[in-house]
């Protein structure tokens, strides 16, 4: 019987702290929205900005990929985390909504992307094949962590410096990422064995098209779940944001860890399935809560889902993909979220204006419950039920 081959390293450990650090930078920044009611911006100068920086990533992301698969992931790393520190501390500097915030959001905004986009690459070079969907299971526990508490540990760093400490805080702790990385040994840019496309070649690859299908419904579920979540809250009584993200983080925690050391024997489209399905469900439930039982239910289901959906997508992308354009694949799978955000967002905002908050939740529920049966159709003309890896 062959060993299985070893998962943890001083590299794994690296990687996973730095990650931690990284998610932690964007967690407390869930805030933000405050800080720029503060000076002086209303809701649609608010979902503007975001539009905007939303618009700017997804224009510059062919750039970060061909980056990390021709410079290396560090690298990009490297820059990306240095620029945000800096952003994040010029933004200590302004006094006033304008062009000045415009500006520093969206390069914070675009920074954040382009490290998001690289970590998961590293993420995905680092982990022996055999144990892909496991180890990029268990160094994605250091983005549920900081969601479970990222709200909380904003909310007592304004309490005690107001916004300016907020964002002292999100510029260490993305320091702090940076400064792991520079540590971490440069590691070959790409496959070289193998011809890179292009950028766009992995997003016409015809056995990747239903994961894309899937990951750009777990997008949906997810970006519109951050953006509503406050508003809903606020308007239904049922509980609160710390105490749904607390539960959310919680049960994704139990889940990941649960789950983590046999993803890579089960069955990958089954996984998939329950991941996204725990969204369909939560969405179906949420839009009937009137109370903290309805409101919890949501919490844990898709808490669970978004515990399986990360690890599980990115494993079989990663595994479907020529090694000298994981970079550009990883990034495509990043763009999903921005992609989202400007379309499912506005269209949500608009059903909620018009229906209410059960309309709208019960629609996407919908939505997402039948991406999730054209994903599961689509994906078996290219594959077995295999693994989770594979």
């Amino acid at each position: 019987m062959t060993a299985r081959p070893q998962l943890f390293s001083w590299l794994f450990v690296a990687v996973l702290l730095s990650g931690f650090f990284q998610s932690f930078c964007w967690s407390v920044l869930v805030h933000f929205p405050g800080f720029l009611t503060e000076m002086g911006a209303d809701e649609s100068q608010i979902g503007g900005l975001y539009a905007a920086s939303a618009a700017f990533a997804l224009l510059l992301q062919p750039l970060v990929g061909k980056a990390m698969d021709q410079a290396g992931r560090r690298a990009v790393l490297v820059v990306a985390g240095v620029v945000n520190v800096v952003t994040l501390l010029l933004m200590m500097t302004v006094d006033h909504f304008g062009r000045e915030i415009f500006v520093w959001f969206v390069i914070h905004r675009v920074m954040m992307i382009a490290l998001f986009s690289a970590m998961l690459a590293l993420s995905s070079d680092i982990v022996p094949i055999e144990r892909r969907t496991e180890g990029i299971s268990l160094l994605g526990l250091a983005s549920v962590i900081p969601i479970a508490t990222g709200g909380m540990f904003g909310d007592l760093a304004i309490a005690a410096g107001g916004f300016d400490r907020l964002f002292l805080v999100a510029a260490v702790s993305c320091l702090l990422s940076t400064c792991l990385v520079v540590v971490i040994p440069r590691l070959p840019p790409s496959d070289l064995r193998e011809k890179r496309r292009g950028f766009f070649a992995p997003l016409r690859q015809a056995n990747l098209l239903p994961l894309w299908l899937a990951g750009l419904v777990f997008a949906i579920s997810l970006e519109v779940l951050f953006t509503f979540i406050r508003t809903f809250a606020d308007e239904r009584g049922a509980g609160s944001v710390g105490l749904f993200f607390i539960v959310y983080g919680g049960v994704g925690l139990i889940v990941r860890l649960a789950l983590t050391p046999k993803m890579d024997q089960l069955p990958g489209r089954l996984l998939i399935g329950g991941a996204i399905g725990g969204y369909a469900l939560g969405y179906m439930v949420l839009g009937g809560a009137q109370g903290p039982v309805g409101f919890v239910t949501a919490a844990v289901l898709c808490g669970c889902g978004h515990a399986v959906g990360f690890p599980v997508l990115l494993s079989q992308i990663v595994s479907r993909i020529r090694g000298s354009e994981r970079g550009s694949a990883v990034a495509i799978f990043a763009v999903l979220f921005d992609l989202a955000l400007l379309g499912a967002a506005p269209s949500v905002g608009v059903l909620i204006e018009l229906g209410g908050y059960g309309l709208a939740f019960r629609f996407i529920g919908l939505v997402v419950a039948g991406g999730l049966i054209g994903y599961a159709v689509w994906d078996r003309r290219f594959t077995p039920m295999g693994r989770g890896g594979t």
